[in-house]
């Protein structure tokens, strides 16, 4: 990781520069010279969003044409008040009631952050790359918090901010008139708090406030009404002797780092043990030691792991299927809405309280009529809500469902107590059913009933921005399986009948060229044999050896590695959960794949007993037991017929001492990169039949 070299203060580090022929350049002269007239004027801290409103209104009326204006607010709450007060005016003022506001904060689903992405886009705030159609011209006012500060080449006509530590007011002047194109007029407010005027808290520590203030007034002069804010009067004030304390007091003080060590990152590399006492969180080591509140995500699922019988019953699915349905169909980044525990137990018990009162007024509602409701629910695609139904399902990071708690009903969560609640979502993540709603425009709200717009569902997919999905997910009766070829890389019973027999399915579905994880890539739209595979796969090994243009050695052993790296499939058991269709052995088939049939058998672990007896080395008998992720430094051994389990244990040892020597010759990046080759030629191999 490096430092931005905008916001450096420290007198030690040694930023890239620009040079002076940098500086001679036309477009670098125009950026670092862009007129940005600053002015600073305090407000009492309660009515800071109003004011940050007014004044961007004020701003846009004064430009003329069609401005965009950038609102910076340190506070999520704060930003949407001055969204809502903007809206609110546009709708008062005739004239301007055309204004579109953009909210850019955290806490927010990607889904919808990506799609404001696109709107920031047609607006010209973000760089078009051509696929994007120009919005109509009006006003636009874009209220962000710090998720538009870092990352993001946002440019502004103008701007209105709240006063931060100084590396993020740097940051913030940044995004307006980057191009020193305009004149761009930049109002500062700083809030005047009841206790403690000169120190301020900052959301990443604490900052003096007189010291930012001071850094400002030594700006150039903008002939008497304000100060000039463009990159190089910055730049020079960064460079000068007189303010490096200042400039020091002003920013967040950097945190405290624990010792990064080679112990650590070798446990770090173990990510086949599900548990390691010597394996801490890596937080700290990412961020430092700092007091963020904890974490989670939250994501929202239209069709959820449940069994749902021929008497209106529904409960959760077993918890090995449960496991092998978010293994096939794992929660995808545009889902994910991430933010503070706490909030998340407050809406949770908000959402569930109603839900259940609602439930309660249409049981009363409906008396006397159950038959007839219990008739129209056999007839539904989904599982109906109750009472006492799964609504949530708690994974942990690896998207596996616990040993104990793993799923939740209303009713379990109108008893839990908001502490337990947050408790139990430490370090976790939280899948909910659509249907139970709270979310708006992307962010969380207990109040909202409308059931969430999922992202992965067939309907939907096409309005992913972050590419094309790897699977569908549908509720399917027997008769639509019935020639269906669809890639089936799961199916689980869903509705089942009174006698017991499957009456519809919960299906994942992996799409053409793509796949979640192992059994999905062995689930193809054309069955390929084991042999043929085996070719593809060293010929496409051999390509990417050559270009990398490895020893003659090494070349070798990789293509013998990828010839063998799927021996174990030949198995009898992993050709039965594979559906294999008859006379041969397969290496990809149409499905579904039966991983309950594997009974945790290893194919990789098969492969490296066959390639051992081939005389492979050490490199290569270890690229093929890791080619799944697998082998760092254990392997599974159950489900393995032709050893007795002792002698199974005794060669699964072999593969973790062979993982530690490897790793103390390579180094941990070293291994991982030799993995990763073989990898890859998998991969490709498995794409070119997928694509045909």
């Amino acid at each position: 990781m490096l430092p931005l070299s905008a916001t450096l203060s420290r007198e030690d580090a040694k930023p890239f520069r620009l040079d002076g022929e940098d500086r001679a350049h036309d477009i670098v002269a125009r950026r670092l010279n862009a007129h940005k007239s600053l002015t600073v004027a305090a407000c009492d801290e309660k009515e800071l969003p109003k004011r940050l409103a007014s004044e961007a209104w004020d701003l846009m009326l004064k430009a003329g044409a069609h401005p965009r204006v950038l609102v910076y607010c340190n506070a999520r709450t704060h930003a949407e008040q001055v969204k809502s007060d903007l809206d609110k005016r546009a709708k008062r003022d005739k004239v301007c009631c055309e204004c579109e506001s953009i909210l850019f904060v955290g806490g927010r689903r990607v889904f919808e952050r990506v799609a404001a992405a696109g709107r920031l886009k047609r607006h010209g705030l973000l760089p078009r790359d051509g696929a994007e159609e120009p919005a109509k011209d009006v006003p636009v006012f874009v209220v962000a918090t710090s998720a538009g500060e870092v990352g993001v080449d946002l440019d502004a006509d103008h701007m209105v901010s709240d006063l931060v530590a100084w590396e993020r007011m740097v940051q913030r002047l940044g995004r307006v008139d980057r191009r020193g194109t305009g004149k761009a007029r930049v109002r500062v407010i700083d809030r005047i708090e009841s206790e403690n005027v000169g120190k301020g808290s900052d959301a990443n520590g604490d900052f003096d406030r007189k010291a930012v203030r001071a850094l400002l007034d030594a700006l150039p002069q903008d002939g008497g009404s304000g100060w000039l804010a463009g990159p190089g009067a910055l730049a020079r004030l960064a460079d000068h002797p007189k303010w490096r304390e200042t400039i020091e007091r002003a920013s967040t003080r950097p945190p405290l780092y624990p010792a990064l060590t080679r112990a650590l990152v070798d446990a770090w590399s173990m990510t086949s043990l599900d548990e390691h006492t010597g394996r801490p969180e890596i937080g700290p080591w990412l961020r430092g030691w700092v007091e963020d509140e904890p974490r989670t995500s939250v994501i929202w699922r239209c069709f959820l792991p449940l069994r749902w019988d021929g008497n209106g019953n529904v409960e959760a699915a077993s918890h090995g299927d449960i496991a092998a349905f978010f293994d096939a169909a794992p929660p995808r980044l545009a889902e994910l809405l991430e933010t503070e525990i706490w909030r998340v137990a407050d809406w949770l018990k908000k959402r569930a309280a109603e839900q259940k009162k609602t439930l309660g007024r249409q049981a009363t509602r409906d008396e006397g009529a159950v038959s007839d409701a219990a008739e129209d629910a056999a007839d539904a695609t989904l599982a109906p809500l109750t009472t006492d139904a799964p609504v949530a399902f708690v994974l942990d990071g690896g998207n596996r469902p616990g040993k104990d708690c793993y799923s939740l009903s209303l009713r379990d969560i109108v008893d839990c107590k908001k502490d337990e609640l947050a408790k139990l979502l430490i370090g976790k993540r939280l899948v909910v059913d659509a249907r139970l709603g709270g979310l708006e425009d992307g962010l969380l709200n207990s109040k909202c009933r409308t059931p969430v717009m999922e992202t992965v569902d067939a309907k939907n997919a096409e309005n992913d921005s972050w590419g094309r999905p790897t699977f569908r997910i549908a509720v399917v009766s027997n008769e639509d399986r019935i020639g269906n070829d669809a890639q089936e890389v799961l199916a689980l019973r869903y509705r089942v009948t009174r006698e017991g027999e499957a009456d519809a399915w919960l299906v994942v579905r992996k799409l053409p060229g793509v796949g979640e994880g192992e059994d999905a890539r062995a689930v193809t739209r054309r069955e390929q044999l084991l042999d043929q595979h085996r070719e593809w796969t060293e010929k496409e090994a051999a390509d990417i050896a050559r270009r990398l243009d490895l020893p003659d050695r090494d070349q070798a052993m990789l293509r013998a590695a990828a010839r063998h790296h799927d021996d174990g499939k030949a198995a009898k058991r992993w050709q039965r959960a594979a559906r294999a269709p008859g006379a041969g052995l397969y290496a990809k088939t149409r499905g579904p794949f039966d991983g309950r049939a594997l009974n945790g058998y290893r194919h990789e672990f098969g492969s490296v007993l066959d390639a051992e007896a081939k005389g492979l080395d050490d490199l290569a008998l270890h690229l093929i037991a890791a080619h799944h992720g697998y082998a760092r430094p254990v392997i599974g051994v159950e489900g393995h017929d032709d050893l007795p389990p002792s002698a199974a244990e005794s060669k699964a040892l072999e593969i973790a001492l062979r993982f530690a020597r490897l790793q103390r010759r390579w180094g941990p990046w070293g291994l991982a990169w030799w993995e990763a080759l073989l990898r890859a030629a998998d991969q490709r191999a498995s794409r070119r039949l997928d694509r045909g």
